[in-house]
């Protein structure tokens, strides 16, 4: 399984909005930095869940870094052509309309997505990734 790297994208973003210093960080990647902020380039599953353990041991950042990061997501512009796709939808509820279709951006192979519940409010699916094997890349995406 891979893992997009639309996440380090955004980790790197986020942490530099926060003034972290990342030159130790980015020195401890197995990817050249090139790689880890390109938003169309791929990682395997370990070395992403990798590279967010190094992340959120030197951030200096309180509280739940990945759920934060996540969360700011759009705003960061990190996710390369996703941003501009998310910008042309008039609603916020069609991103996830079609869950993994969404998800496809971030994980390879796309994955399947069972039990998806829609309300008005909020849209409710199981995901067959493990929230113990990938615990800061799960958070992340929820």
């Amino acid at each position: 399984m891979l893992f997009s790297c639309k996440i380090s994208s955004a980790v790197l973003s986020y942490l530099e909005k926060q003034n972290e210093d990342l030159t130790c960080f980015l020195e401890s990647s197995s990817l050249p930095e090139e790689f880890l902020r390109d938003p169309s380039y791929w990682m395997k599953a370990s070395e992403m869940e990798s590279f967010l353990e190094v992340a959120q041991k030197l951030s200096q950042d309180e509280g739940p870094l990945f759920q934060k990061i996540g969360h700011a997501g759009p705003e960061l512009r990190s996710w390369g052509v996703l941003d501009s796709v998310l910008r042309m939808m008039p609603r916020p509820q069609e991103i996830l309309s079609q869950p993994q279709r969404f998800l496809s951006y971030f994980i390879s192979p796309e994955p399947p997505v069972e039990n998806v519940i829609q309300t008005n409010t909020s849209v409710e699916f199981d995901l067959p990734i493990s929230s113990e094997i990938y615990p800061l890349v799960t958070t992340y995406l929820k």
